[in-house]
C-alpha cells in the first residue's frame, strides 16, 4: 500500500539536515522544523520530580530491551532520586519495562509520561536533565530533534543520520551499546561541565 501509494508523489519533503534516503523519488529540501513550543519556555511538568531522564523513540521490543539495560548501568551511578520518564509508552509498554528493570535489580522509578499537546511535550524535554533518543532519527517530529531545538544534553546511538543531524550537540555511542548508553547519561548529568557544553 505504501509503494502504490508513492506512484503518483510529485515531490518528498525532506529536511536539508539529513542524508537523502535511498530511492528516486524528486525530494523538496526544507530546513529541520520543531514546533515553536520548544523554544518557548515552558512550565515545569507535573508530576514528574525535578530529577529526570526523558526517554524517546519508538518503542518495540528491542528499543525497551536497550533502555532497560541502559537504565540499570545509568542509575547505579544517578542515585534513586532520578526517574526514568519514557515518553509515550503504552500500558503493555511501560509493564514490560518496569518488569526488564526489577529483572535488572532497580527498584527506582520508571513512568510513562503523555504529551498530547505540544507545550507539553516541549516541556517534557526543556525540563529533562538529560534526554536519551532511542530507534531511527525521525526526517520529522525527531526526539533528536526536538532534544536539540531545548537546548538539553543528549544521548542517542550512532548512525549516519544521528551524526548528521546533531554534529557535535549530541553524546553519540555504537548502536545497541548498553553500557554507552548508561555511561554516556552518567557522564552528560554528573558531569555538568559535559553537559553544558552539549547543550551549548
Amino acid at each position: 500500500l505504501g509503494r502504490g501509494g508513492l506512484s503518483g508523489v510529485q515531490a518528498v519533503l525532506w529536511p536539508a539536515d539529513l542524508p537523502e534516503p535511498p530511492g528516486e523519488l524528486p525530494l523538496h529540501h526544507l530546513p529541520p522544523y520543531a514546533h515553536r513550543a520548544f523554544f518557548d519556555p515552558q512550565p515545569r511538568p507535573e508530576p514528574l520530580p525535578e530529577s529526570y531522564v526523558l526517554a524517546a523513540g519508538l518503542w518495540e521490543d528491542r528499543s525497551l530491551d536497550l533502555l532497560a539495560a541502559a537504565w540499570s548501568w545509568a542509575q547505579n551511578g544517578l542515585g534513586d532520586e532520578w526517574v526514568l520518564a519514557a515518553c509515550e509508552l503504552d500500558e503493555a509498554g511501560l509493564e514490560r519495562l518496569r518488569l526488564l528493570c526489577r529483572e535488572a535489580g532497580l527498584s527506582a522509578a520508571v513512568e510513562s509520561v503523555l504529551a498530547r499537546a505540544p507545550e507539553r511535550h516541549a516541556a517534557l524535554f526543556q525540563h529533562a536533565g538529560a534526554v536519551l533518543a532511542l530507534g531511527p532519527v525521525l526526517p520529522w517530529a525527531d526526539p533528536l530533534l526536538h532534544a536539540l531545538a531545548c537546548g538539553r544534553p543528549v544521548v542517542a546511538e550512532e548512525s549516519a543520520e544521528a551524526d548528521a543531524r546533531a554534529g557535535p550537540a549530541a553524546y553519540l555511542v555504537p548502536k545497541g551499546d548498553a553500557r554507552a548508553l548508561g555511561a554516556a547519561l552518567i557522564t552528560v548529568i554528573v558531569e555538568e561541565e559535559n553537559g553544558e557544553q552539549l547543550s551549548q
